[in-house]
């Protein structure tokens, strides 16, 4: 966050005057920052650590961080490069994160909490659906 304060950069909705997804808080997002993207990391962040617990649904995890991320850009709140700014972040993060003794123990436990559950087919069109919701 103290990039943000840093950078000050305005968000793309102040400079190109299109509408955002969420126009009850644009108030608030004129005051902060636009560089970089926290939500880009946190997006990309999940989708590194849910791979890693469940390393099989990796290339689907990591594009539905991705995806999240990347709707910053299509809500015009966020430019490109604060994305990957905040992509950036994520992965220094998630790296550091993999070193650590307790984040190693708590992927070993969410894995075996998973493996002692029974199967559960995913419902893809259920997360479609919610996708393509209007605010």
């Amino acid at each position: 966050y103290p990039a943000k304060g840093m950078y000050k950069r305005p968000r793309p909705f102040i400079g190109n005057g299109q509408p955002v997804c969420t126009p009850e808080i644009s108030g608030l997002l004129r005051q902060d920052g636009s560089y970089p993207s926290g939500h880009a990391a946190i997006g990309y962040g999940w989708g590194m650590i849910m791979s890693d617990v469940i390393p099989k649904r990796r290339s689907a995890l990591l594009k539905r961080g991705a995806s999240f991320a990347d709707s910053r850009r299509i809500c015009n709140v966020h430019f490109l490069s604060d994305i990957a700014a905040g992509e950036t972040l994520a992965k220094a993060v998630v790296a550091k994160l993999r070193t650590n003794p307790a984040y190693q123990a708590d992927v070993a436990a969410a894995k075996a909490e998973l493996s002692a559950r029974a199967p559960v087919k995913p419902d893809c069109a259920v997360e479609k659906a919610a996708l393509k919701l209007k605010r």
